[in-house]
């Protein structure tokens, strides 16, 4: 596929929905707090658990700025990270990092990029060149992220 540029909330949602359909082992997703990813659907939570139970090597590590959102609005998501915790992450970005620019998901095939916080202007492509520089970003704002303080039961 050709990079697919879009500008509204639809067109975004739709790529999302489209990346995490074709994604086979991982997904990468950093944002300022999924809520403009349509992540509290049914739909994309059941993408996200085909990739979990289809591969023992599958795995979604979730980076966001701001956690609140996820915890209030994402049921589905938190589901998933109770019950696939080995393979389903969450971690909040380093306080260095809440600026950081372009959101974006990343599989090993796709890459679904918003250029800047303050606008839904974005692209969808296959380009190698983009996904391994936002696969860089990504292993650089993980590395310094934080687990969230809230979320995961112990069972103890």
């Amino acid at each position: 596929m050709s990079a697919i540029r879009f500008d509204s909330l639809h067109d975004y949602q739709q790529q999302i929905a489209q990346a995490c359909t074709t994604a086979q082992r991982q997904i990468l997703w950093f944002d300022d707090d999924l809520s403009d990813t349509a992540a509290d659907s049914l739909e994309l939570a059941t993408q996200l658990k085909r990739l979990l139970v289809g591969s023992s090597l599958a795995k979604v590590q979730i980076l966001l700025n701001d956690d609140a959102w996820f915890w209030r609005k994402c049921p589905r998501l938190q589901q998933l990270l109770n019950i696939y915790g080995h393979a389903f992450e969450l971690r909040l970005s380093n306080e260095i990092d809440k600026g950081a620019g372009e959101r974006f998901l990343l599989t090993e095939q796709s890459v679904v990029r918003i250029f800047h916080s303050e606008s839904l202007r974005g692209e969808a492509s296959d380009h190698a060149g983009s996904r391994s520089l936002c696969l860089q970003r990504f292993e650089a704002l993980w590395l310094r992220a934080e687990p969230p303080s809230e979320g995961r039961r112990l069972h103890i």
